[in-house]
């Protein structure tokens, strides 16, 4: 009985093996029916139009890709995508500014396009320097030999003119040498991969704004906060979407301050899109809108120009003109600082920029920042310490600045150098 469980297992796996080895697509008709399967084109990562492979998202004219699709299209973007409507996309090399520019062949080369021509360039600017080197002791050894072959010195300027020449030849012939030994060594091309498309999650939070520059389609093509939604119709490989909408950002309200206009920024406020400006987010505003940090700085208006800097700021500071003071220490309040670098000369300036909120206005040297502490000066102490004007461009005399500090207020101070 023993003898036969033992060999009955044996007999089961043998003349399973030998099915399998019979009939193989017994086994993996299945697997191989599911591996065969082809993602379509529209769903391969791999797999772009011309048209959005071709865009200039980067808005510097030159586009972000380079298409090998169509008829002219490689094996693989044939295999792949097919090569008709879709076909690989590549990135397009754009040139890079050189710190140290290279005189070569009687022109400054200020820009490569990539690491290959880089190395490349060098290498040709150290064959001249180490051609001219040559040259030079090729000279002195003949100047030697000529004048010195009376006094015992020409084998010594013998040796030196064949160690030129020797190393002459060499520099010369490093392309050859490289290329006997593995031509790959000489071909100094960066590896050419494929891009892969981004997958963006759309939600009723993106904007349509956003889509649009990355070429979706979005119904209707413009919009206003608050207005109306956007429906997205197809992605940038004009792929149908379905059920999938956007909001419009964009306002047209303004508000003026300190001689200055900004845009208005879209907000959720109450499940609507409203158009808000810093100005409004006070500790007791009308629209019920808690203040905090990450509210005050995403009504930051656009830059109106280097030499002016418009920030939001989320404050604790009871030194506004407001009914209720509590308030403004406890739920605190957005406030905009607007520095005008055109007025900042010196460093004692940045303490004369001015906050508003629509509960009034405060000089910069006496505003405090988001601490319930008092005395919190930190907005200050960024403007002034990293000189903010001197980085838009504008001179400021007396660099570097540092901030003094007193009670309830500060001073920054500079040295004159």
């Amino acid at each position: 009985m023993t003898c036969l469980r033992t060999r009955a297992p044996l007999a089961s796996g043998a003349l399973l093996l030998l099915l399998l080895f019979l009939f193989p697509s017994v086994g993996w008709s299945q697997t191989t029916s599911q591996s065969t399967k082809k993602t379509t084109p529209e769903n391969n990562l791999h797999c772009w139009t011309e048209s959005s492979c071709n865009a200039d998202l980067d808005k510097d004219k030159v586009p972000d890709g380079k298409w090998d699709g169509g008829p002219k299209a490689s094996t693989e973007a044939k295999t792949e995508c097919g090569g008709a409507q879709f076909g690989y996309c590549y990135p397009q090399g754009k040139p890079a500014l050189l710190g140290v520019s290279l005189p070569i062949g009687g022109t400054l080369v200020t820009n490569v396009s990539d690491l290959g021509e880089y190395i490349n360039l060098g290498y040709k600017f150290l064959l001249g320097i180490g051609t001219t080197i040559a040259t030079v002791i090729l000279m002195f050894g003949g100047f030697t030999y000529v004048y010195g072959a009376g006094r015992g010195g020409g084998a010594k300027a013998k040796k030196m003119m064949t160690n030129a020449v020797i190393g002459l030849v060499l520099l010369m012939s490093a392309t050859l040498l490289l290329y006997t030994v593995n031509p790959q060594l000489i071909r100094l091309e960066p590896p050419s991969l494929p891009k892969i498309r981004q997958v963006l999650l759309i939600s009723k939070e993106t904007s349509c704004e956003s889509l649009i520059e990355k070429k979706y389609e979005v119904n209707p093509t413009e919009g206003r906060c608050g207005k109306t939604q956007g429906k997205v119709l197809k992605d940038p490989n004009g792929q149908p979407l379905k059920d999938q909408t956007c909001r419009w950002i964009t306002c047209d309200a303004t508000y003026s301050v300190g001689g200055f206009t900004f845009k208005k920024s879209c907000l959720e406020i109450k499940g609507q899109d409203s158009c808000v400006s810093c100005m409004d987010v006070t500790a007791d505003n009308d629209a019920e809108i808690p203040p905090s940090e990450g509210l005050c700085a995403a009504l930051t208006p656009p830059k109106l120009g280097d030499s002016t800097i418009a920030e939001c700021h989320f404050s604790r500071d009871k030194g506004f003109s407001q009914s209720q003071v509590l308030d403004s220490t406890t739920k605190g309040q957005c406030a905009l600082a607007i520095i005008d670098c055109t007025k900042v000369t010196q460093c004692s300036a940045y303490d004369t920029q001015t906050v508003y909120n629509n509960d009034g206005t405060e000089p910069l040297d006496s505003f405090e920042g988001s601490a319930y502490v008092a005395d919190d000066f930190s907005i200050i102490r960024n403007y002034c310490e990293s000189n903010i004007c001197s980085q838009a461009g504008n001179h400021v005399k007396d660099r570097p600045c540092s901030l003094k500090e007193g009670k309830a207020i500060v001073d920054c101070k500079g040295t004159v150098y």
